[in-house]
């Protein structure tokens, strides 16, 4: 790029003057192709009152500047100073504005949590209000079931006991009786292969759980059998201590019976007392008696 001439006298080889800061003219490859032609000193003045001396106009020289001229900025230089203080104060202006934006939008957005944070916590002492009752009346229920459920398992075990294994609960002989449990635990255990028997339908062996004083109140053995012709099975429930002695125990029983009737199945309760007679060394069913206390067909 070559060199050129301000209007200031100042020779610069950028687009921009170094001395006053004006734009580097459009080229004019006339002016270019031409001599550049020394440029004549300025006359410096006479007096601090009087003006320089006119000079001669050079057409191939440029205008001089004044001292007044030369002492304040040019016209391009304050223009560029306008602008740049017209883009800062824009930017400002801008800037301002975004963070309001961004500054309302978070208060905004806070102000729906807020509230929503205090009804939660509005909501939350009625939703345990509500969640502790229904937590008591669940644990009272599962309390209650839970006590029922075990006493029908100890129930079921003391039968199961009783029919299974042939052995009275320690817990239902009476503690003046303790001594006789021996004999208790072996003229029970007669009484419940009696009704075993009966269940299996093996009447012979039931027969024979009699004393001879027994079979002579129940008849003849070969006709033992028809009383129980209908009989599905039968159960003893209950059975409890009343008395007892080194030959004889008496018990107080509950009976279940099943029974066809009709092409029906017919559940028959009965509650009577028996007493066991040991006799030659066996123990016998002596004498018994019992009253229904409930009948239903299943």
């Amino acid at each position: 790029m070559s060199n050129w001439t301000c209007s200031c006298g100042q020779v610069n080889s950028g687009n921009f003057c170094i001395g006053c800061g004006k734009v580097r003219p459009k080229l004019n490859i006339a002016s270019e192709l031409q001599p550049t032609l020394p440029q004549k000193q300025p006359t410096p003045p006479v007096g601090p009152d009087k003006p320089p001396a006119p000079q001669a106009n050079n057409m191939f020289s440029a205008p001089r500047k004044s001292a007044n001229t030369a002492a304040h900025p040019s016209q391009g230089e304050g223009l560029l100073a306008n602008k740049k203080l017209v883009f800062s104060v824009v930017g400002c202006v801008l800037l301002a504005a975004i963070f309001a934006m961004f500054s309302g939008k978070d208060k905004s957005s806070t102000k729906p949590t807020t509230a929503n944070t205090t009804a939660s916590t509005q909501v939350k002492p009625q939703t345990q209000q509500t969640q502790k009752p229904q937590q008591s009346q669940q644990t009272q229920q599962s309390r209650q079931t839970s006590q029922s459920q075990q006493t029908q398992q100890s129930n079921q075990k003391r039968e199961t006991s009783n029919s299974r294994n042939n052995v009275i609960p320690p817990g239902d002989i009476p503690s003046r009786l303790n001594r006789f449990e021996p004999q208790i635990q072996a003229a029970g255990e007669r009484f419940l292969e009696f009704h075993k028997a009966i269940t299996d339908r093996r009447f012979n062996k039931a027969y024979d759980c009699y004393t001879r004083a027994g079979q002579q109140q129940r008849g003849a053995r070969e006709n033992f059998g028809n009383g129980y012709e209908n009989t599905l099975s039968s159960e003893i429930t209950s059975l409890k201590v009343v008395s007892a002695d080194t030959d004889e125990v008496v018990f107080d029983y509950r009976l279940k019976a099943r029974d066809h009737e009709g092409g029906r199945v017919k559940v028959q309760t009965f509650s009577g007392t028996v007493t066991m007679v040991k006799e030659n060394g066996k123990w016998g069913i002596d004498s018994a008696e019992s009253d229904r206390i409930g009948s239903r067909y299943e």
